[in-house]
C-alpha cells in the first residue's frame, strides 16, 4: 500500500468512524431518555414527511447507491498491488529525472539468484516510494539447501544491486523459506 492510499484510508475510516459514533451516541441517548422522552428514533414530523413526499425514497435510494459505489471503489483500491512501478535514480530533480522500471531491477536480482547451486526460487519486489524504495526478497529453498549460504549469497546480490543502482541506501528484507520443516529465516539487511 502506498502512502497516498494509506492516507486516504486513514482519513476515510476516521470520518466514517466519527459519523457512526455520533449517530450511535445520539440514538443511545434518545433511547435511554437522556435527550427528551424515550420514544421512536424518528420524530413524527419526519415520518409524516416520508409518508407525503414521493421524492424522498428515490433520493434515499440514490444516496445509498452512491455510498455503496464509494465503498466498492475503496475495496478495489485495497486490492491494488502496492509495489513501486519505477525507481527514481536521480535524487535531485534539478539535475533531471532518471527512472528505471522496478520490475527490471527486481528481475535482474531474481535472474542472478535463481541460478544458484540449490535451485532456489526467488521473487523480488520493491515497496515504498519511487524516491525511497525498499527491496523485498523472498527465497524458497529445497530441503537439502543451506539457508545460511543462501542468505549470504542473497546479501551479496543485494550489494551488487545497490552498486548497479548507485545507491548506498537500499533497505532490503530477505526472507528465506526452506522445505521439509525448516522455519523461515528473515534476514534484515
Amino acid at each position: 500500500m502506498n502512502d497516498r492510499t494509506a492516507r486516504a484510508n486513514r482519513v476515510g475510516l476516521t470520518l466514517v468512524g466519527l459519523l457512526l459514533t455520533l449517530a450511535g451516541a445520539a440514538a443511545l441517548t434518545r433511547a435511554l431518555g437522556l435527550y427528551g422522552p424515550p420514544g421512536p428514533l424518528v420524530p413524527a414530523d419526519v415520518r409524516r414527511l416520508a409518508d407525503t413526499q414521493v421524492w424522498l425514497w428515490p433520493v434515499l435510494g440514490l444516496v445509498a447507491l452512491v455510498v455503496a459505489l464509494l465503498a466498492l471503489r475503496w475495496l478495489f483500491v485495497q486490492a491494488r498491488p502496492g509495489g513501486v512501478t519505477y525507481l527514481d535514480l536521480e535524487p535531485d530533480t534539478g539535475h533531471g529525472t532518471t527512472r528505471l522500471g522496478a520490475r527490471a531491477a527486481a528481475g535482474a536480482i531474481e535472474e542472478e539468484l535463481d541460478h544458484g547451486p540449490y535451485g532456489e526460487r526467488v521473487h523480488a519486489g520493491f515497496r515504498g516510494a519511487p524516491t525511497d524504495p525498499g527491496l523485498a526478497l523472498n527465497i524458497s529453498l529445497p530441503g537439502d539447501a543451506d539457508p545460511a549460504a543462501a542468505g549470504r549469497r542473497a546479501q551479496q546480490g543485494v550489494a551488487r544491486l545497490r552498486h548497479a543502482l548507485e545507491s548506498d541506501r537500499l533497505p532490503a528484507v530477505i526472507r528465506i523459506r526452506a522445505a521439509h520443516g525448516r522455519a523461515a529465516h528473515p534476514i534484515p539487511h
